[in-house]
């Protein structure tokens, strides 16, 4: 990594070089601050600050005074001999050394967890070329008596190739580190994928390509070209038309097997489009790959009044190689853009919105939010979720849901994106959006109705937030009169009544909005596969507790202090045990309650260990709503449980068969000491759990009733007369 910084920096391109990176690194650790600021297209050098035309002079010319300097020095170019290689990086040279080494040199730098071989084509170079080749080591190189073009050298190389991948790659490129790494990646956890792709910047740190369009006349559009390359909407897996040559990853076997690239194409240009067309002619897929990242000195390598020319003359023998396939794209024009960025997807497109990128340690119904978005992307929609309240800073979560082709919104940090200006960006792009929390339907249904009347609303009811905040006042000694109660949840229901179709996550709260007037409410519960922890009885000891800590006054807060200060006390005069409280904490007050037997572990990874090395499972939930999560999910790793009584009734479970169940901190103490000392309800109460949640959380049901529930959700969509945006809008 140094070394590369070190090499750009003699070209006066360190601001760069050192956000994209920094960039990218963030993207593979998933950090805090995943997604930094955006580059700006002004770029700081030692020597003033330029605009991109001026960068890209510039650094031509210390390009050019690096490679004087490298080939004035002894310095050889080694590169490393993999036993089997699994990528063949495959580089058409003609004229341009200054670039080559660069390209050269961010490979050799770079450091790459996929082994890789390099095979350079020479097509007849006049320049420094040949006495650069000179100096490199360990690379097959094949040296052309006249250029042959792009075409004919990239299949001369893959004849020599003797990787199972071909990573094609324009030699006015800048390789970022783990590029390789995630195409490889994408490419072998995919399925029917041909060809993946990633994301070209230009010096000047703005965007080329994150993937490309191709149009009903042949000729194609860089997405994002000139704009910000670490927006949103280019930093998702997702289906294109095609991926440029200068940075494409495909299968040696079926490269060949498809007759390689069109040699009609020579000297350069189309080849890559069509290529991606063949793939899809096929039945293969063509993937972009945001975080594989190269720095691309365009038309470096030709010039741009050349590139140009040949563009022009190869669109029309594109053109009429495929013109009975055209037609079914898009036509040229403004409108017709984010439909394009995917390739002719006839899928329904979803908006969700909730309150926080979803992540599993935050507990408050994200984990079953980020289940069920997977499962959506399994089912063949196509995601976008807007958090409402997070916008700047984007948690590690992101990344994940972004690598299985879920858009994630987000705004740089200081600045945040509105629903309204969202929405009104894409009118009446989405099919259905998916509403989770009762504020968040009402802040964003008005600007449904103004933006996107065509988007059908269903609102997922995983709480009914009145009955929590109900039980909240009376825990807190004001107790509420039977109209006061009615009308909190009256108010509740009325804004959910604004939906078309509604959900819930429990019977005993559908029972709660059927009795309150809401006609028809559909189960939509939670899915888990039970998988048992190994460790017996005997080998575990003490007590778990799991839960996200998100803000004070809030029922895990609660939770945690109610039974610290009120139940363990009365455990430990039994049994000598100690207590973990796992998951996000953001409440000092929290950490403070750590003692040589209250642990405040906080967020971890993975809980694995904690389910196995712990012999109970605690829900001391004084108020909430829904139902638990965490009980779920601890049942669901073989961990026993004692829960409250408001728990029980959310859940339905039964007392003494699937959990136990304390009455107040004197019942709840009793109990976990009961639970922890017999070792035949231990395994009684494991069993059981484990059995309700095979019947009550299976994949199958759950997937079963998300179905229909978006089938419902289209149904109202279609049965009205209102228009309706095709998914190809003809020219």
């Amino acid at each position: 990594m140094s070394k590369l910084i070190y090499i750009i920096r003699n070209f006066g391109l360190i601001s760069l070089a050192r956000t994209v990176i920094d960039k990218q690194k963030d993207a593979f650790r998933g950090g805090e601050n995943s997604i930094p600021p955006s580059t700006t297209v002004m770029i700081a050098s030692p020597i003033g600050t330029w605009d991109g035309k001026e960068l890209r002079k510039w650094a031509g010319s210390n390009s050019e005074k690096y490679l004087l300097t490298f080939m004035n020095s002894e310095t050889i170019l080694e590169f490393p001999i993999p036993f089997q290689p699994v990528v063949s990086i495959i580089l058409l040279f003609h004229n341009r050394a200054e670039m080559s080494l660069r390209c050269l040199e961010s490979l050799a730098s770079g450091s790459s967890d996929v082994p890789f071989e390099v095979i350079i084509v020479d097509n007849a170079s006049t320049d420094e070329t040949p006495a650069l080749l000179d100096r490199i080591r360990n690379a097959k190189i094949l040296r052309n008596s006249s250029n042959l073009g792009f075409s004919v050298g990239c299949n001369q190389a893959a004849d020599l190739s003797t990787g199972k991948y071909l990573f094609f790659l324009n030699n006015d490129t800048e390789v970022m580190p783990n590029s390789i790494k995630a195409l490889v990646d994408t490419l072998e956890n995919g399925t029917g994928i041909g060809a993946v792709g990633g994301k070209l910047i230009f010096p000047d740190g703005t965007l080329q390509e994150a993937g490309s369009i191709i149009w009903r006349n042949g000729s194609c559009t860089g997405y994002g070209r000139n704009d910000d390359p670490f927006k949103p909407e280019y930093s998702f897996v997702r289906d294109v038309d095609f991926c440029s040559g200068a940075m494409l990853l495909t299968p040696r076997d079926l490269f060949l097997s498809l007759g390689k690239f069109d040699t009609m194409y020579a000297t350069a240009y189309y080849e890559d489009a069509d290529y991606c067309m063949k793939l899809w002619s096929n039945g293969y897929r063509v993937v972009f790959q945001p975080f594989a990242i190269v720095i691309h000195h365009e038309f470096g390598s030709m010039g741009r009044n050349n590139s140009l020319l040949l563009q022009k003359l190869n669109q029309e023998k594109f053109k009429n190689k495929w013109q009975d396939t055209l037609p079914g794209h898009n036509a040229l024009q403004p409108g017709n853009i984010l439909i394009s960025s995917e390739h002719k997807s006839r899928s329904k497109r979803i908006l969700f919105i909730d309150d926080r990128i979803p992540d599993y340690h935050l507990g408050s119904g994200y984990p079953r939010t980020h289940r069920m978005l997977l499962m959506l992307v399994e089912m063949g929609y196509k995601i976008t979720f807007f958090p409402m309240l997070l916008q700047g800073n984007v948690p590690e979560i992101s990344h994940p849901l972004q690598s299985l082709g879920v858009e994630v919104i987000y705004a740089n940090p200081g600045k945040k994106i509105d629903i309204n200006t969202f929405l009104s960006s894409r009118p009446n792009y989405y099919h259905l959006a998916y509403v989770s929390r009762p504020h968040n339907l009402r802040d964003s249904i008005k600007h449904f109705k103004k933006h996107s009347i065509n988007t059908r609303i269903i609102y997922d009811a995983e709480a009914i937030f009145s009955l929590r905040d109900i039980a909240f006042s009376e825990l807190n000694g004001k107790p509420l009169t039977k109209s006061a109660k009615k009308s909190m949840i009256l108010k509740e229901v009325s804004l959910l009544n604004k939906a078309d179709v509604i959900t819930s996550i429990s019977k005993k709260e559908m029972e709660v909005l059927t009795n309150f007037g809401v006609p028809s409410v559909h189960l939509l519960g939670y899915f888990i596969e039970p998988t048992p922890s190994p460790a017996t009885f005997e080998e575990r000891k003490d007590i778990l507790f799991v839960g996200g800590i998100l803000g004070c006054p809030s029922p895990n807060e609660d939770a945690v202090r109610y039974f610290i200060a009120q139940i363990l006390p009365l455990v430990r005069q039994e049994v000598d045990c100690e207590f973990y409280v796992v998951g996000t904490n953001k409440v000092k007050a929290i950490w403070d309650l750590a003692s040589d037997y209250v642990h405040i572990v906080g967020k971890v990874n993975d809980l694995a260990d904690y389910y196995n090395r712990c012999r109970l499972f605690v829900v001391p939930t004084r108020y909430s709503a829904g139902i638990s999560l965490k009980l779920l999910e601890a049942s669901a790793n073989g961990l026993p449980a004692v829960v409250t009584p408001l728990t029980a009734e959310q859940i339905g479970w039964q007392d003494n068969r699937d959990f136990l169940v304390g009455d107040d901190q004197t019942d709840f103490a009793r109990k976990v000491v009961e639970l922890y000392m017999n070792r035949d309800l231990f395994y009684k109460i494991r069993q059981n759990a484990l059995n309700r949640i095979r019947e009550d959380c299976s994949l199958d049901l759950f997937r079963k009733n998300l179905e229909n529930i978006l089938g419902l959700g289209m149904e109202i969509r279609n049965g009205d007369n209102k228009f309706y945006l095709p998914e190809s809008v003809s020219g």
